[in-house]
């Protein structure tokens, strides 16, 4: 099944990624990114989680990579995830409140009751890429370049089955402030016609 969703995500948005498999969210999202590799699946045996919880730093873990992961390390003078239940629940209660001491318990154990949910429509998304100086040095290059950011926004929109009411262009030149504009996308019902032709067709037009 992992396979098959990574084939599916890279074949229909352009883009390939690991996967984790385990027995829950957290330790799947953690042996996920194996440091060094890229476009990999890995499985981890229930006898390896404790060497995986000794190994993986606190700010690495998701849900600890904001201000409040350097919180606990700063806090708590830890650095790992199973340097952390040496803690007892109450002395995280006092500290974080009973909705982060339990988060702190279960994953400091490798445990993650959370469960995988569907997710409402994208409600917006966006196609972006960057590029250095030399490789648009002329109108053809750039133009090419823009035309393959297009195409992709318009693959997006196939895959999505979605029809656009705004569009927002962004433009931004080195560490330069961002440049937007933003356009309403006309309500035609060609363009519609067209989504829904080529959505079951599988196939994308100019």
């Amino acid at each position: 099944v992992a396979s098959m969703l990574r084939l599916h995500i890279e074949k229909h948005v352009g883009v390939t990624l690991s996967g984790g498999i385990s027995n829950n969210k957290l330790i799947a999202r953690l042996i996920s990114k194996v440091k060094g590799e890229v476009n990999v699946q890995s499985s981890i045996e229930p006898r390896n989680i404790i060497g995986l919880l000794k190994n993986t730093k606190i700010k690495n873990v998701p849900g600890f990579k904001s201000q409040f992961g350097s919180q606990v390390v700063e806090d708590l003078k830890v650095e790992t995830l199973f340097e952390l239940q040496k803690f007892t629940s109450l002395q995280l209660i006092e500290r974080y409140g009973e909705e982060k001491a339990n988060l702190i318990c279960n994953y400091s154990r490798g445990e993650d009751p959370s469960v995988v949910v569907e997710r409402p429509p994208l409600k917006s998304f966006m196609t972006e890429s960057s590029f250095a100086p030399v490789d648009v040095n002329s109108d053809e290059l750039l133009l090419q370049k823009i035309s393959s950011i297009i195409t992709s926004f318009i693959d997006r929109l196939l895959l999505e089955n979605r029809i656009p009411c705004l569009l927002t262009v962004t433009y931004r030149h080195s560490y330069e402030k961002p440049v937007s504009k933003s356009f309403k996308f006309p309500k035609l019902n060609i363009f519609k016609m067209f989504v829904t032709r080529s959505n079951a067709s599988g196939t994308v037009q100019d």
